[in-house]
């Protein structure tokens, strides 16, 4: 799956694909923001103290490219494509979750 075919499947799964695409493009890059966060968040989580400075070094370097970053931690945390899915899986079920609730608080009909 290339990049742009991600972005609309992204735009599919939020229910934005009828909007011009430069607000798409808005909208997937905050999305990708937030997703990125917490991948930063829960591998620091995973990483011991060696590796969490090597981790550090690598993200403040230049000269590292992001395909070393992922080998170095698809060596670090075991089975980490299934990790990063999961984060990935997680956050769609949250934002679903927000809006479901977003729903039941601007509902008029519904009662407390």
């Amino acid at each position: 799956m290339n990049i742009n075919q991600i972005k609309k499947e992204v735009a599919k799964k939020l229910g934005i694909e009828a909007l011009p695409s430069k607000d798409q493009e808005k909208i997937i890059d905050q999305i990708n923001e937030a997703i990125i966060s917490r991948i930063i968040y829960k591998t620091i989580q995973r990483l011991s103290g060696d590796d969490l400075v090597k981790f550090e070094t690598i993200i403040k370097d230049d000269s590292f490219s992001t395909n070393e970053l992922y080998m170095f931690l698809k060596q670090k945390i075991e089975h980490y494509d299934e990790f990063l899915n999961n984060i990935v899986d997680e956050f769609f079920r949250d934002l679903e979750k927000y809006e479901q609730e977003d729903g039941l608080k601007t509902n008029p009909e519904h009662k407390d």
